[in-house]
């Protein structure tokens, strides 16, 4: 079963054809030096078991017991590992706005059996597939419901990883490069601090899409190559997990895609790389519409501030960021946030050989120089009303961008892209010598790596977690001046009213223990209420009242909820979720689902099947 499943995945990716046959004037942007023979089931086998392997060993730090803030791995590696961590959750900078968001769609689907519109224990009540940072509509969703979430948390780390790290191996070879350049891709991308510190972090929603990265372009460059739809359908079905699983990284993604294939097309003065770019991007925003739709009504009604976030560097800062070893988490630079933001370190074996790729690769590496170039320029954020990244932010969907440090990580993919082109150059030009000179700067550069960014997972238990002690039978609000506790209160059936995020929601909801509280519903007027039903998505109640009154439930009203049983005028009164009844006894139920729900399932649903039907027939 598994040599066919290797031996359908690597038909599909390269095909079952040698690229020798294929012209070498219809993909000069690749190679000249010839083609390579297609991925072989053995290849195949090996990168799967090394996939994996890179992932454990680059996540192994997450076992390491924390005696002490700082770099370095000398105090913590010799103490062995500690299991006992796989048995919680994380706890340390964003980790309990993560852990909460994967806890209320996991809890709505195997507790209530619904799937996860509205997300009722966060900030008095919001939109689940609408807020940006919502990372559940995704199949690796499976893992959680078949592990359970504590262990899906780590499963989703290494197996992204391992991801990855396959991904850009084959988009090396895809580019016409042998294996070994194929693993200074790999390792250049995966090895860079940037990942594990928002690993740290809890910024799952950014740091786990990046995976798909590599995939998208090796799919686009085989669409291009044969001139199939198919190839580029299911790259924009990766593209699409990118946004369906966190937010930045379907900007970043776009972007690369973009870059490359402009660039290409005016070096070769053909369009086909364009037209291609938005054949992939089509695709990608409509089997990703079930997340963009209802995030873009989200961002109109509540916007964030755009560029808000760690502080805009300048260009003297960016050599720290990507060459200094102490890339630590709570490392401190003056006039600079938290240095998650801005790390992202290079190996300087690897930087040599990007050095050597950029000299030796001529026209091959400009579309690589020049997306580089581009993510540099963002990098430096804000610094003029011209600059890349003001005018990014008139992009729709753009306009809420924070954090531009964070496009550093995208600046060194393509970095790696050069560093394997360099390595290529290297192993066919150095005769015999050259491929056991790239294999030493290769095994330097992911141990020099290793000692740098992963240590940075051991803080991932950071900081305490509180135990529940207690779980509500009936779901209330509850204000706690602590916002970093959330999950736990959510997993006590509380709703966390003062809540840790990166909306601007101005909420009117009351927490019981708050002096102004009234319930969690109520009736203005004459009348009686009593729930007979509560789930996140829907709501019912009986209201006997002799004179028209108005019920009132203790929810921020957002467009979507609607009344589907009952008469009465479903309105918001002072942002509260309410329903102007008239006089008499009726049962009344509210029941949310995003608007527009059903054209964006529709086009969701119209991309997976054009893409599977595409694929079958070898479009």
């Amino acid at each position: 079963m598994s040599r066919r499943i290797i031996s359908n995945l690597t038909n599909f990716l390269l095909g079952p054809r040698s690229f020798t046959e294929v012209g070498a004037a219809e993909a000069s942007f690749r190679t000249n030096d010839g083609w390579f023979q297609p991925i072989t089931r053995r290849e195949a086998g090996w990168l799967v078991v090394g996939s994996l392997a890179f992932a454990l060993a680059f996540s192994y730090p997450i076992l390491g017991d924390l005696v002490y803030l700082g770099p370095g791995v000398s105090r913590w590696i010799s103490a062995g590992p500690v299991f006992g961590h796989l048995s919680r959750f994380p706890a340390n900078g964003d980790w309990d706005e993560t852990i909460a968001l994967r806890w209320v769609p996991y809890q709505t689907i195997t507790h209530f059996l619904e799937f996860p519109f509205w997300n009722p224990y966060k900030c008095g009540g919001m939109p689940m597939l609408g807020n940006p940072e919502g990372m559940f509509a995704t199949p690796f969703l499976l893992v959680d419901l078949a592990t359970g979430l504590v262990a899906g948390v780590y499963l989703q780390i290494i197996l992204h990883i391992a991801l990855g790290f396959a991904g850009a191996y084959v988009l090396a070879r895809v580019m016409g490069m042998g294996a070994i350049p194929g693993l200074v891709l790999a390792s250049v991308f995966l090895s860079c601090s940037w990942p594990y510190l928002q690993f740290a972090m809890g910024n799952l929603q950014i740091s786990l899409p990046v995976a798909y990265w590599p995939w998208i372009l090796a799919l686009f460059f085989i669409g291009i190559d044969r001139r199939k739809i198919a190839p580029l359908a299911v790259g924009g079905m990766m593209l699409a997990l990118t946004a369906t699983e966190g937010n930045y990284t379907f900007v970043y993604a776009s972007i690369l895609v973009g870059v490359v294939s402009l660039t290409i097309a005016l070096t070769q003065q053909n369009i086909r790389p364009v037209i291609a770019a938005v054949v992939l991007a089509v695709f990608g925003v409509t089997i990703g519409a079930i997340k963009l739709l209802p995030v873009a009504e989200f961002l109109a009604l509540f916007p964030r501030t755009p560029g808000l976030g760690c502080l805009n560097p300048t260009l003297s800062m960016i050599p720290t960021f990507l060459f200094s070893r102490n890339q630590d988490l709570y490392r401190e630079i003056a006039n600079t946030g938290v240095y998650a933001c801005y790390s992202a370190y290079v190996s300087p074996t690897f930087a040599l050989l990007a050095l050597t790729g950029l000299l030796s690769g001529r026209l091959k590496t400009l579309p690589w120089l020049v997306a580089a170039i581009v993510f540099l320029l963002l990098a430096l954020g804000d610094s003029g009303p011209y600059s890349a990244f003001a005018l990014l932010l008139r992009l729709p969907l753009c306009n809420n961008i924070s954090f531009p440090t964070r496009f550093l990580y995208p600046f060194v993919f393509a970095v790696g892209v050069l560093a394997a082109y360099g390595a290529d150059f290297v192993c066919r030009s150095a005769g015999r010598w050259g491929p056991r000179a790239v294999c030493a700067l290769l095994v330097i550069g992911l141990a020099d790596a290793w000692l740098v960014g992963p240590p940075n997972l051991r803080y991932l238990f950071h900081d305490p977690v509180p135990e529940v002690l207690y779980r509500y039978p009936q779901f209330r609000q509850f204000w706690s001046d602590n916002n970093q506790v959330m999950t736990q209160y959510n997993m006590a059936n509380l709703g966390a009213v003062n809540c840790y995020g990166t909306a601007n929601i101005s909420s009117s909801v009351m927490g019981y223990n708050q002096a102004k509280y009234s319930g969690e519903y109520y009736v203005v007027g004459p009348g009686k209420v009593t729930q007979t039903e509560w789930t996140p998505n829907q709501l019912s109640y009986h209201v006997s009242a002799e004179a028209p009154t108005e019920l009132v439930v203790n929810q921020n009203y957002f467009p979507g909820w609607r009344l589907v049983h009952g008469s009465g005028d479903l309105e918001s009164r002072g942002g509260l979720l309410a329903v102007r009844l008239p006089a008499g006894s009726q049962e009344v139920t509210l029941r949310f689902r995003p608007q527009h729900f059903a054209v964006s399932v529709t086009l969701t649903l119209l991309g997976v099947i054009a893409t599977i039907l595409l694929s079958k027939k070898g479009c």
